[in-house]
């Protein structure tokens, strides 16, 4: 899945959103391929790269220019708090604080994964 970036921030409301303001990761018109979706009660998230960090980015700031989806997207029902769609490498333990660490062989990981989404 590809989106494009209409908007790199949201609207102050009264829902607690992560990532709310992207104004320094996203640059409006950049397309980005969508890693995982984490569908919770109140807000939809993307996972995206932009080259160093994975991101949970809200998807209202997107619009999907390519629909089609992983077919290494795994469902996990996280019961009253949603639904995620993420290759299995995002499900493994400390997969994202590893990652955002900058753990090398869980980048290597990703990069070798990163291939089934191109």
């Amino acid at each position: 899945m590809i989106v494009k970036c209409i908007k790199n921030k949201l609207e102050k409301s009264n829902l607690l959103i992560i990532n709310d303001n992207m104004s320094d990761y996203l640059t409006i018109g950049s397309e980005l391929i969508v890693y995982g979706i984490t569908i919770e009660p109140q807000v939809v998230y993307y996972i995206i790269y932009d080259g160093e960090h994975l991101l949970h980015v809200p998807s209202e700031l997107f619009e999907v220019i390519d629909d089609k989806v992983s077919v290494a997207w795994i469902v996990n029902n996280l019961e009253e708090r949603g639904l995620t769609f993420w290759p299995k490498l995002f499900y493994q333990p400390y997969f994202f604080d590893d990652f955002s660490e900058r753990e090398q062989s869980v980048r290597n990981q990703f990069k070798i994964m990163q291939r089934d989404f191109e």
